[in-house]
């Protein structure tokens, strides 16, 4: 009898072109016996060929002066298997009993632990491919290793792999569509906190006796008079459109820092690094703000006070004049929950449902208060 693992160590190990004995077994069934074993080939293989070849091999001896002839025939099967350009380890298996429990952020995190940098493709095999869709599309908003993902939302999905009728897997590979590779995101993502220190250090306020609310301010008034409201980049966010790698930049720090041109999402960031620098801490915030032309993910910042208290800030409320007229709009500057519920904002929390104006102040702030680690985490 041939080995059972023979085929499947040879896809494992992305062997071309091989021959096995075929014993009383067709190709089917030994490539159903390999996926039942490891289900991930079947994203491995790109396209399968066999044929069937019969050897014979002529064995002669003289036993007791007598000449014993025999004869040894056997079916074998040649392989022909072109592969996809990734490999066996790179895929994940995921069982419809656990998507409900899968979370795409996890895996994310342990690649970036393997290879230092996050993964601009995911390969998935699985026995129900629109659940696992769905589960994906649901964590689409969220932000990952230095915001790399912010176009998760953009994300698109094809089908791969070599399966058979009797395969109850499909294999689904998983794009982020991004104009930039995460490894030159991150280079950009490092120019930016070298920069935030640098204008720190030139405008001193890093020193510890300087109160909180006066950093916060000299900051906030920093990218309100220092930077343009990127209003292309987030008409094309709205419209749902592909970004260039320049807009690309306007959703980040780097682009407000070095560029003075971003959406909320990199003013919040540069916020966030230039406090980050001055000592204080404060978190970006994803929500939305209510109004006709505001972005679709709106970003602002939370900043923790003395005694642990929190208060809100956003760089982009009417930063467009601010900048024309060079004097700071302190509308959403240093403002409590309460506030910015009256200004229209919503904060979206973990499990992606909103806290709205509908709910009562009280309620809301009840809410947040024991939310806290969960709605900044």
């Amino acid at each position: 009898m041939a080995k059972k693992d023979v085929f499947l160590d040879n896809i494992q190990n992305k062997v071309r072109s091989f021959d096995i004995p075929a014993m009383s077994k067709n190709p089917d069934a030994i490539f159903n016996e390999a996926w039942r074993k490891d289900p991930r080939i079947i994203a491995l293989i790109k396209d399968m060929d066999w044929s069937e070849t019969e050897t014979g091999t002529s064995l002669g001896s003289v036993v007791n002066y007598g000449l014993i002839r025999g004869m040894s025939t056997g079916r074998r099967l040649q392989f022909a298997i072109s592969y996809n350009d990734f490999f066996i380890d790179d895929v994940s298996v995921v069982e419809s009993v656990n998507i409900s429990n899968f979370s795409i952020k996890t895996l994310i995190e342990g690649k970036i632990q393997k290879n230092g940098f996050p993964p601009e493709t995911l390969i998935f095999v699985t026995d129900n491919f629109t659940a696992l869709w769905e589960s994906l599309s649901k964590e689409s908003s969220m932000e990952y290793y230095g915001d790399v993902y912010h176009l998760m939302q953009n994300i698109g999905s094809e089908e791969i792999g070599f399966p058979t009728k009797k395969c109850k897997y499909r294999a689904m590979k998983v794009n982020f569509i991004c104009q930039m590779s995460p490894e030159v995101y991150c280079d950009y993502e490092e120019k930016a906190k070298a920069k935030a220190e640098q204008i720190i250090r030139a405008i001193a306020i890093d020193a510890p006796q300087i109160p909180v609310n006066v950093k916060a301010f000299i900051a906030f008034a920093y990218i309100q008079l220092e930077t343009d409201y990127d209003s292309t980049v987030a008409e094309k966010l709205s419209n749902g459109q592909n970004l260039n790698q320049r807009d690309v930049l306007s959703l980040t720090a780097y682009g407000a820092l070095c560029n003075h041109i971003a959406t909320s999402r990199g003013l919040a960031d540069a916020f966030e690094w230039l406090l980050y620098f001055a000592g204080v801490s404060c978190e970006k915030v994803l929500g939305r703000l209510n109004e006709i032309d505001a972005e679709p993910e709106y970003y602002w910042n939370v900043l923790w006070l003395k005694n642990n208290s929190t208060a809100y800030c956003d760089c982009s409320y009417g930063i467009e004049n601010a900048r024309m007229n060079q004097k700071v709009n302190c509308t959403a500057f240093l403002k409590t929950v309460d506030d910015f519920m009256d200004l229209k904002y919503q904060i979206v929390i973990a499990d992606s449902n909103p806290l709205t104006v509908n709910k009562s102040v009280a309620e809301t702030t009840d809410y947040i208060n024991k939310n806290i680690e969960k709605l900044y985490s």
